[in-house]
């Protein structure tokens, strides 16, 4: 599916509209506005970019600040509606975005790949955080999601671009949404909760993730599977991929 530049805008608009109004009371995650908890972490990058290029998928977003929290109450209180808006929203998340690790991780994995970032759709299976409470996200709550909300977001992804997903969840759902071959699908271990990410660059001392070259074998796998048209499906860990 192609969309025009304002298609593309209106749908974003309207899904990350229903996405912060959501009123589904779901187990094991938090979602009280009027507490701050809003569900999070959907918008695309840069903020004039008129097409989705690339879609990174994580898993849910991670645990708010209590200062995060207290910014989505104050931008409510200034809404007739007593409601963060989504554009308010979004504003907040390009700003976590500079800065966090996991964005700013996962950002130089795409570059190192050569992606294009003139189009990169952040998104999440889940989109409320996991309770404080809750040992995990119950699947029901992941399925509601995808039926409410992943399974229109990844039609924003043209065919044969990029959707990379973070973590073991987010690759096994878009894979079972991705079973035409739709999309490059890439599953890659989580940017900041697992040791293997990191793994995935060469060893230099002294360097951050974010300042370390690619390891030349795994350019090498991803630069032959570019060299084909046909869409596929490469698991970075074991190096496993279907075509």
């Amino acid at each position: 599916m192609t969309n025009s530049s304002k298609e593309t805008f209106e749908i974003i608009e309207d899904l990350g509209n229903r996405i912060i109004r959501c009123q589904e009371k779901c187990d094991g995650v938090e979602n009280n506005q009027e507490k701050g908890y809003y569900p999070r972490a959907f918008f695309l990058e840069p903020e004039n970019a008129n097409q989705v290029q690339v879609a990174v998928i994580g898993e849910n977003p991670g645990n708010s600040s209590c200062l995060e929290r207290e910014f989505y109450k104050a931008l409510a209180e200034r809404n007739d509606s007593g409601h963060a808006t989504f554009g308010d929203c979004q504003r907040v998340w390009r700003s976590i975005a500079e800065q966090h690790d996991y964005y700013k991780r996962s950002r130089h994995l795409l570059q190192e790949l050569g992606l294009d970032l003139n189009g990169l759709l952040w998104t999440e299976i889940v989109f409320c955080e996991k309770s404080l409470s809750a040992r995990r996200i119950p699947r029901e709550t992941y399925d509601t999601c995808v039926s409410r909300f992943l399974k229109e977001i990844v039609k924003l992804v043209p065919k044969r671009k990029h959707v990379v997903c973070l973590g073991k969840s987010a690759f096994e759902y878009v894979r079972t949404l991705s079973e035409r071959d739709i999309w490059k699908v890439i599953g890659v271990d989580h940017p900041t909760g697992s040791f293997v990410f990191a793994n995935y660059f060469k060893k230099e001392s002294g360097k951050k993730v974010t300042e370390r070259k690619l390891k030349q074998r795994l350019g090498s796998k991803f630069s032959q599977l570019e060299k084909s048209q046909e869409t596929y499906i490469w698991n970075m860990r074991n190096d496993a991929r279907r075509i």
